[in-house]
């Protein structure tokens, strides 16, 4: 009888691996983890198991991880299935409201000179291995920044719901 699973066995073992991490690492126990969901410590451990046996079928399902996600906030597993769909997980910065001036103004100024720099860099047609490092690294900080804009302006949305 044929597997019917995609990945290979070690790929849920290593599912399982960081599943366990990711309650010591939230939790520090299973039985704190547990309290924090609707399943108990014996299922919180089954789901960390891999012993050749009949937790090794067992998974978390994706209610209980959202409920010990919330409760934690570690993103440990949540990382290692992102990986599985080419997705990275980024926390949100907290935006202050303080700040959505002058970060704009900055942020808007930022974009402007890194597309300049990629248009420039881009202009033979080639990029090499250090500007494309140099042009990554300041995507990445300019979505930093926009995330933490766009946090920043739904904290302010939700202050004058109020």
């Amino acid at each position: 009888m044929r597997d019917p699973r995609r990945f290979g066995a070690k790929v849920y073992e290593t599912l399982k691996d960081k599943t366990a991490e990711f309650v010591k690492r939230g939790f520090g126990a299973q039985k704190i983890a547990a309290a924090e969901t609707r399943v108990g410590q014996s299922t919180i451990s089954d789901y960390g198991v891999w012993s050749g046996g009949g937790a090794d079928e067992m998974f978390m399902p994706v209610d209980v991880l959202a409920d010990l996600l919330s409760a934690s906030g570690d993103t440990t597993l949540l990382d290692h299935l992102a990986a599985f769909a080419d997705c990275l997980v980024v926390q949100l910065p907290r935006g202050e409201p303080d700040e959505l001036t002058e970060r704009t103004i900055l942020t808007s100024q930022d974009y402007s000179a890194m597309v300049g720099e990629v248009l420039a860099s881009y202009g033979d047609k080639q990029l090499s291995p250090a500007e494309a490092r140099a042009i990554l690294s300041k995507i990445r900080t300019l979505m930093l920044d926009l995330a933490s804009m766009a946090e920043t302006v739904r904290s302010l949305a939700r202050e004058g719901e109020r």
